[in-house]
């Protein structure tokens, strides 16, 4: 789109397309994906996946401590992580906390 600015007076011209484009796979990053429990002391379950997916895990210091995949039903063991805040992202492109205690 394109923008035309009058002092104060602003105007915006936007360009909308509509289709039907949306596939099997657009819905599953719709899907709501949680972690539980949490805190967790030994294993953390992510639920809402509908497929296979690689994790990576940070501690606050943006350093990677874990990675590895995951599958529906499966658990991720993080006993051996230090006691703190940490941040799982997806492959999928979804970040979530949690707390190992």
């Amino acid at each position: 789109g394109s923008a035309s600015f009058t002092g104060q007076d602003i105007s915006y011209f936007l360009d909308i397309t509509c289709g039907n484009t949306l596939g099997v796979e657009d819905v599953v990053f719709n899907n709501k994906l949680s972690l539980y429990p949490n805190p967790s002391s030994n294993v953390i379950n992510v639920s809402g996946l509908k497929g296979t997916e690689k994790y990576l895990i940070f501690n606050l210091l943006g350093k990677n401590v874990l990675k590895g995949s995951i599958q529906p039903n499966e658990q991720i063991n993080v006993q051996n992580l230090k006691k703190g805040l940490y941040i799982i992202k997806l492959e999928s492109g979804t970040s979530l906390k949690f707390i190992k205690n």
